[in-house]
């Protein structure tokens, strides 16, 4: 499930995203302890009541390609969030994973695009 939200201007495809009560929008998130979501593109300009701000298309729930913030064994694991990038944790209570790596992967490493699952 994806929404079109309001985010920060430096929102790229693969970022995991945080709400900023402040500022009101979805910032890169720091450590994942509050809601997530992943960027599916990268943000854009657009008009919402006649005035211009920054939205992305974002996944709350379900499979999406996330940014890699460290390199990710090829079985995957529990998700832990940081600087808007996933990696994995050794927990058992993360609601979300890594997915295992598809047949024809050979590696993943910082920065790339790695298979999520958001719950």
């Amino acid at each position: 499930m994806f929404l079109i939200i309001k985010c920060s201007s430096d929102i790229k495809k693969g970022d995991v995203l945080e709400f900023d009560s402040i500022n009101q929008i979805w910032i890169k998130s720091i450590s994942g302890a509050s809601v997530i979501s992943v960027a599916r593109e990268d943000a854009n300009i657009r008009e919402v009541n006649g005035v211009d701000v920054y939205v992305v298309a974002s996944i709350f729930a379900g499979i999406a390609y996330a940014k890699a913030s460290r390199d990710i064994s090829s079985q995957g694991g529990r998700l832990g969030v940081e600087n808007g990038a996933v990696y994995i944790i050794d927990q058992s209570d993360s609601r979300c994973v890594v997915l295992p790596a598809d047949i024809n992967v050979t590696s993943r490493s910082v920065d790339s695009l790695v298979r999520v699952n958001i719950r």
